[in-house]
């Protein structure tokens, strides 16, 4: 078995068919199994996943008898699953483009040194309003456990990321505390006991959904400061040297204060831009790079993963959350942008649209 994909769930029957349905849009050509843990949910959480565990041989259905959080779910995932990678997929989010998993495993499957024992991609924060969050992209192409240990990678959600199985038989059972649910724990730990790195590819390939009723969305700014101060002095009894134990008191101590000047009720806001918006700034942004410099795009070949995976990405969103805007053909209403499609040896086609009244797929 190639790649394991663990859905931790819990309350999630509104988006989980999205989720699953994500998934079973990848174009893989490896094996691959699915598998959901739902964690005693009282929504039709499970009818769902079961449903789909009848249908499809290589969906596997696990369910807790009573709650016991997302970190035990997650380990309970990880001890049944028999790939070779895993990715973790929470039951309220998505990937977004078709070939998102294949560019993974294909990446892993040629670092033939394995210098790496994980690959992220970028990925969008998705409101469920038309709204969305493109965080910035940055130079990052890899990071170790020191900079992620002080805070020099930038973040990458649970869903951009594909481990390598290094626990496969044997997960430590600290992933079972509660403390260490999440992707930063979960990266920490595969680059500490690995000593490798993380790569991060160039192209957005998932959907973080923050509609403030998930486990992390639905809690207030002083409560994310607490779980890291909590983190961190859990943490510390992990670490190996003295400047391990030195920077996660720093971190400690740097959310401690956080936590003086934060008050109660304050939820963490993402900037926002309309789907819309961001579209509009991608054309600008392929045209300013690619058409003032003609010379150089017919001489050269032009290409951009990341432009053109994040407008499929925002497609994707538009197209999940207002299918009714969604027309197969264009119109008089309706226009079709072609943000960046270029000829991959140089040259290409540009369209620009002067009307635009929805979406096309």
């Amino acid at each position: 078995m190639k790649l394991s994909i663990i859905m931790p769930c819990f309350n999630v029957a509104d988006t989980l068919e999205r989720a699953l349905e994500s998934i079973l849009m990848q174009e893989v050509s490896a094996d691959y199994e699915i598998i959901i843990v739902d964690d005693a949910s009282s929504d039709e959480t499970g009818s769902i996943a079961r449903s789909y565990a009848e249908k499809y041989p290589f969906v596997r259905y696990l369910s807790n008898e009573v709650n016991q959080g997302n970190a035990h779910s997650f380990y309970r995932g990880l001890v049944e699953s028999r790939g070779d990678y895993f990715c973790v997929l929470d039951g309220d989010d998505y990937y977004s483009v078709k070939d998102k998993l294949e560019k993974q495993i294909t990446f892993l499957d040629q670092d033939c040194r394995q210098e790496y024992v994980a690959v992220a991609s970028h990925f969008v924060i998705d409101f469920g309003d038309g709204n969305v969050h493109v965080p910035n992209r940055g130079a990052i192409t890899e990071f170790t456990y020191v900079d992620l240990l002080t805070s020099r990678h930038g973040y990458f959600h649970t869903a951009t990321y594909m481990y390598r199985n290094i626990f496969r038989g044997n997960v430590p059972e600290y992933f079972d505390m509660k403390i260490y649910r999440g992707d930063t724990p979960r990266t920490l730990f595969h680059l500490m006991y690995s000593g490798k790195k993380v790569k991060v590819l160039d192209f957005v390939g998932s959907v973080y959904s923050y509609t403030f009723k998930g486990i992390w969305s639905a809690k207030t700014e002083r409560e994310h400061f607490q779980y890291q101060v909590d983190f961190y002095t859990a943490h510390r009894q992990f670490v190996r040297t003295r400047f391990e134990r030195q920077f996660a008191d720093r971190l400690k101590d740097l959310n401690i204060h956080k936590l003086k000047n934060t008050g109660p009720e304050e939820l963490h806001h993402y900037p926002m831009i309309s789907i819309e918006r961001c579209l509009t700034e991608i054309r600008q942004i392929a045209a300013t790079f690619a058409f003032k410099e003609m010379e150089f795009v017919l001489r050269e070949i032009y290409s951009s993963q990341y432009l053109d995976t994040l407008a499929a990405t925002l497609g994707f969103i538009a197209r999940t959350n207002a299918p009714e805007l969604v027309q197969t053909k264009a119109n008089d209403n309706v226009v079709c942008i072609f943000v960046s499609h270029l000829n991959p040896r140089g040259g290409g086609d540009f369209c620009r649209g002067e009307r635009a009244g929805g979406y096309v797929q």
